[in-house]
């Protein structure tokens, strides 16, 4: 052990020095040797790095192969310009028109020929607004695509060279369709700002237009209240440039273009209104078609004057009395083509109804109608046209006179207009103004109420024709399904007046509007209630609007409608013919205050009155609601508690304050109770929770009654006894459990008094039972032999209802 102790040293030089001649033998390796292993480490380092390469390369072209499908696919779909660059052509077309004629007859442009320009002008307007934006969108997308395809093109990584052949050609095939669509989307981009630049100018030309006719509109309109012509009695035909036939075809041309123009850009509006005009004569006739296979079909159409004349006739006349109201501001050729096709359709309907004389006065001032809506379509003066107008008003204020004179109704079988004398005063009257202005040369103002007079005449039967079909239509909706829930809540009896009074409401407005159109003042009260609606006022902090409070008074009344309407179907009316307790009362009750809650909130946020300053307005106000409403507020939230705590459901027996009766409904502030004589009692809810409250049917509806009879001392009392048991026992009728009891109750100065009580199964027939119980006690004791003694005994029954004996 010594031994190994002492050359342990020895061995770790050994080892040591071994170490060491490794070492420099691998740092002392020759040139050759050197060379070869550097090859083999680059040789290893190149491949990782190709491989990467590789990797790199497939990753990007998958992700641009995905790019350029999906730009390809949006250029090919949305990036359709097609109809836009067809539309151009046709825009600077009509633009270039109207450019001429402005430029050519600057100073013989009546205010007609001004507003149809304006109003043509506004349509091309708004065409080309969508289309600038449509093609700005354009334009943004096809350049952020772009973008992104340029990054492809440009991308160094895919000009490497591969040695991988299949990625190559995948490589290439991505580079390919890059180019390609990269070139296809350049020429997009060009051909889309050109077509901006068109439009622009053409927008600019526009403004341009639209500043000059609102300039010579608004001169012409100061100017037309003085003398434009020479008068009457003076007038030559060499003062005009233009004979009357060369105005008419000259109006002919120009009228038919600027038709031709509106039509083919108002297709949208048009569309929709074909489609209520399509879902109103469905409407209308299915339920005609339905009637007519009725056994009393002809008793049932016999109330109809225009729809049983001609269905299709009514809706379309109907419908042309509000469709061209539709439409934001027509040219006023497309709105006399409309009237024509109304004046021969109401002619057709209302032919029938007229008396001999209203006839005449009807076809004569439908001619005079057509020469003034000719008149009104010239645009330029003539010779001729003067002494037209004036045999015209002339017509018009003859036949008004005759009518006075006449004082005799226009229609049989049909109801009188109440304004028929009122609306020919002022026919009279606009066509002896319009007479006036055509002597002193204010021919424009001759025009002017000339059409207004003759128009308001003919609109003011129209419309009397529209409110008549509406009417009957809801009457024909209302027999159609007869045997549904819907038609019993369109009982025409009960809706007519409502709906006759919402209808003279329509009728008013459309007339307004119309005849404010006829006097060219239709945009200047549009913009006076526009600024009376939506001017800012102020009281005190509080800023608030009149377009505000009306929307907030329409939310709120839509609520009441709706509640009303949830009322009917899902309420107390389920009940009208049943006397069964019900709980759906209260649950309606909840449903119609969560409506009017809602209601009031959707209220609130859509005339935009901030909610602080309503607590603020309901904080100052709680005092007086308190005091002055305490009546109003205590019976609204009884009506709560009694949705909730339930002490009564519809069709419970109550009695409250002497007053008892079947409960029809609980409404938000009272309920209604029904009495034995057919009274609807009004009890407010407040007295529902304050005063003493008998429900009869809180638990059940079994009655019980009690009858006192007496008997002779000389008859077998235990035979009557059983004589009555038996009537109890075999009625079906009479409820076994709790049982009868018949109680010998008192010996009275002539007789021997019983005592009967008897359950009923609904106290409904309570009073029909006790009736038939004494008939038959009555019948059973005479052939008995048992006698009921004289003097009688008063027999008299008591009804003690619900609970157990």
């Amino acid at each position: 052990m010594k031994k190994l102790r002492h050359a342990r040293p020895v061995i770790i030089f050994i080892l040591l020095c071994i170490t060491l001649q490794k070492s420099f033998a691998q740092h002392n390796l020759s040139p050759e040797d050197s060379i070869r292993k550097a090859q083999i480490r680059d040789s290893i380092a190149l491949k990782q790095q190709a491989d990467t390469a590789v990797s790199k390369i497939a990753s990007k072209i998958e992700t641009y192969t995905f790019t350029i499908s999906r730009s390809s696919n949006y250029f090919k779909r949305r990036m359709d310009t097609t109809k836009i660059a067809a539309g151009i052509p046709s825009i600077e077309k009509s633009l270039t028109f109207f450019k001429n004629r402005l430029d050519k007859n600057d100073a013989e442009m009546n205010l007609r020929n001004l507003n149809t320009f304006t109003i043509m002008l506004q349509e091309i307007g708004s065409k080309l607004a969508d289309w600038q934006k449509s093609l700005a969108d354009y334009s943004d997308q096809i350049v952020k695509s772009n973008q992104e395809v340029k990054k492809i093109v440009n991308d160094g990584t895919l000009k490497l060279s591969i040695p991988d052949t299949s990625l190559s050609r995948q490589v290439q095939n991505v580079l390919r369709k890059a180019h390609n669509l990269d070139s296809v989307q350049q020429q997009a981009i060009t051909r889309i700002n050109l077509m901006k630049n068109k439009v622009s100018i053409s927008n600019l030309l526009i403004s341009d237009m639209m500043s000059d006719l609102n300039f010579r509109t608004t001169s012409f309109k100061t100017a037309m209240w003085g003398k434009e012509e020479e008068p009457l009695y003076s007038i030559r035909p060499s003062d005009y440039k233009q004979s009357l036939w060369d105005v008419i075809t000259s109006t002919f041309t120009r009228s038919i273009r600027v038709f031709n123009i509106y039509v083919a850009g108002s297709w949208d509006t048009r569309s929709i209104n074909l489609l209520v005009l399509f879902a109103f004569l469905s409407w209308c006739w299915f339920n005609y078609r339905r009637v007519k296979k009725y056994a009393d079909a002809e008793k049932i159409l016999g109330p109809l004057h225009f729809l049983n004349h001609s269905v299709i006739i009514s809706c379309l006349t109907a419908f042309l009395c509000v469709g061209p109201f539709m439409y934001p501001n027509p040219p006023m050729v497309y709105m006399h083509v409309n009237e024509v096709i109304r004046l021969l359709l109401i002619t057709y309907l209302l032919m029938p109804f007229f008396t001999p004389s209203a006839k005449t006065n009807w076809i004569i001032m439908s001619i005079l109608w057509l020469f003034f809506a000719l008149d009104d379509l010239f645009l330029e003066s003539a010779f001729g046209e003067r002494f037209w107008l004036i045999i015209g008003s002339t017509g018009v204020v003859l036949t008004c006179v005759k009518m006075l004179r006449e004082k005799e109704d226009m229609f049989v079988r049909l109801d009188e207009s109440p304004v028929k004398k009122s609306i020919t005063i002022l026919t009279f009257s606009f066509a002896a103004l319009s007479i006036i202005f055509n002597l002193t040369g204010r021919v424009t103002l001759a025009k002017i109420f000339g059409i207004t007079a003759v128009q308001s005449f003919i609109f003011t039967f129209t419309l009397k024709a529209f409110s008549t079909i509406i009417l009957e239509a809801v009457y024909l909706q209302s027999k159609s399904l007869r045997e549904s829930r819907f038609s019993e809540f369109l009982v025409y009896d009960e809706l007519k007046t409502k709906l006759r009074r919402a209808l003279w409401i329509i009728t008013g407005i459309l007339f307004l509007i119309a005849f404010t159109k006829s006097l060219t003042m239709y945009d200047s009260l549009f913009k006076f209630i526009d600024w009376f609606f939506n001017k800012t006022r102020s009281i005190g902090n509080m800023q608030f609007s009149f377009m505000s409070i009306a929307i907030f008074v329409f939310v709120i009344w839509i609520s009441s409608i709706i509640s009303q309407f949830i009322n009917f179907f899902f309420g107390s009316k389920l009940n009208d013919n049943t006397n069964k307790r019900s709980n759906i009362g209260s649950v309606m009750l909840l449903v119609r205050l969560a409506v009017w809650a809602l209601g009031f909130m959707i209220a609130i946020a859509a005339a935009g009155i901030p909610l602080d300053k309503i607590s603020i307005m309901i904080g100052a106000l709680g005092v007086g609601i308190g005091f002055g409403l305490q009546n109003i507020v205590n019976n609204l939230v009884s009506g709560i508690i009694l949705a909730f705590e339930r002490p009564i459901q519809v069709g419970d027996y109550i009695e409250i304050d002497g007053r008892a009766g079947t409960v029809k409904e609980i409404g938000v502030r009272s309920s209604k109770i029904s009495n034995a004589d057919g009274a609807d009692i009004i009890v407010p809810n407040g007295d529902m929770l304050s005063k003493h409250l008998i429900n009869w049917t809180l638990h059940n509806r079994n009655k019980r009654m009690e009858i006192v009879i007496g008997i002779a001392y000389e008859a077998d009392v235990r035979k009557a006894q059983e004589i009555i048991e038996n009537v109890l026992k075999n009625n079906s009728k009479v409820m076994q459990s709790p049982a009868s009891s018949v109680l010998l109750n008192n010996f009275g100065n002539s007789s021997v008094d019983f005592k009967i009580n008897f359950w009923s199964y609904d106290l409904s027939d309570a009073g029909t039972l006790r009736s038939n119980i004494m008939i038959e006690i009555f019948e059973q004791f005479a052939k008995a032999g048992i006698e009921i003694p004289y003097p009688k005994q008063d027999v008299y029954i008591k009804g003690i209802e619900g609970g157990k004996l």
